[in-house]
């Protein structure tokens, strides 16, 4: 049984190594023959997160709208908090509740209810507020 296994651990390395000396291969040839996904994948992108150029016209106000405001607008106020406008938006700021529902910290109410924002929607908020949750 053990040399099985030791055949069984070297195949795997030389599949290893021969898998990463192909891709290798490619990327030196410049991919060549790569056609994109297969049929029924899509293809992923991966955009920086911006945290240093946050404004709440440009970042803020469309994350909100897009995930706050079907439950917390102007027209529907769940549970009284209103989430339409800036200076309803800086009032949870500057309490810290946008951050801790947002980022679902333990203590807080998780927000949005039935999903959860992205790592980089969360520190695009938590970056707003720490620069002083801006009207810009």
């Amino acid at each position: 049984m053990h040399f099985r296994f030791a055949y069984y651990h070297s195949f795997r390395q030389i599949m290893l190594v021969s898998a990463v000396m192909a891709g290798s291969i490619a990327i030196a040839t410049g991919c060549q023959n790569f056609s994109g996904p297969a049929k029924g994948e899509k293809r992923v992108t991966v955009e920086p997160c911006d945290t240093l150029n946050v404004s709440y016209a440009r970042t803020i106000q469309p994350l909100l709208k897009s995930n706050c405001y079907s439950c917390h607008s102007n027209a529907i106020q769940t549970v009284g908090v209103n989430m339409e406008g800036y200076a309803n938006v800086k009032l949870y700021a500057d309490a810290t509740l946008l951050v801790g529902v947002t980022s679902q910290l333990p203590g807080y109410a998780q927000m949005p209810q039935g999903g959860v924002l992205s790592d980089c929607n969360k520190n695009l908020i938590r970056a707003w507020v720490n620069q002083g949750a801006k009207n810009n």
